[in-house]
Order: structure tokens, then sequence, then C-alpha cells
């Protein structure tokens, strides 16, 4: 029941994520160190805490990298870090692949809009970005759901 709890709590964070950078493109450190030590949580219950410290520790140079090479923002490397423990480590994989297809679809959207107004000539296309939190959340919530 704890566990169910949790996760739920997780989902709303996540989707104040959501909201948080679609809006504004950002996402705050408080809701990523809030998923954090709910993700934590969940690897206490499950008994895998100390090897979900240990992959995240080694995840922080890579995604790191990413984020020097602008490959990624820095609130979404911090929620990925802070979201390795929702998933055993051995779901990672899982966790990592559907967060990726659902960057796509959401990068896909994103050029999609700003096609459409670029045709349309409605407002400045100007220098958008993606709002990759997005597809973080949605690959997060494929993983917890099952969907």
């Amino acid at each position: 029941m704890l566990y169910n709890f949790i996760i739920v709590l997780i989902s709303l964070s996540l989707i104040c994520v959501v909201v948080t950078d679609i809006y504004r493109r950002s996402i705050y450190n408080w809701t990523v160190l809030v998923i954090f030590l709910m993700s934590l949580g969940l690897a206490v219950l499950r008994g895998d805490a100390l090897c979900c410290l240990l992959v995240a520790v080694g995840l922080v140079p890579v995604l790191y990298v990413l984020w020097r090479c602008h490959l990624f923002g820095g609130g979404d490397v911090k929620l990925m870090i802070g979201l390795v423990p929702v998933v055993p480590v051995a779901g990672l994989l899982s966790l990592f692949l559907s967060i990726a297809v659902a960057g796509s679809i959401v990068a896909g959207a994103c050029l999609a809009w700003r096609w459409i107004k670029l045709v349309t000539g409605r407002g400045d296309i100007g220098d958008q970005t993606v709002p990759y939190g997005v597809a973080i959340a949605a690959g997060t919530f494929i993983n917890l759901y099952h969907f």
C-alpha cells in the first residue's frame, strides 16, 4: 500500500514537471528533489536502494557530458538522475528506451507545431526548444503503469 501511494505521489510530481516544462521550459529543483527522495523510498521498499544509488552516481558523468554538449537541459539531466531509483536496476534499459521513444514523439510534435506556425505565418518560430521533461515523464509513466 505504501509502495503504491509513493508511486501516485511521484506521478503527481511528474505532472507538475510536465506543466512547468511546457509553460516555462524549466524543471524546478525542489520538484526533482521530491521525486528523487520518493524514488529512493521505493528503492528502499524494494531492497535495492544502494544499487540504485550507485547506478545514479555512475550516470552523473554521462548525463553531465550530454548537458555540456547541449543535448539535454540541466533540469532534464537532474530529473533523469532523480528517476533512476523508480525502477529496479534491471528495468533501467526499459525506462531509458521508453523515454527515448516518448522523446521522439515530443520532438516530432514540436517540429510539427513549428512548421504550422511557419506555414500560417502566426507567431515567431525563433529558437524553439523541446520540453524533454514531458518525454521523461511519459517514459516513466509507461514503466510505472505498463500502458
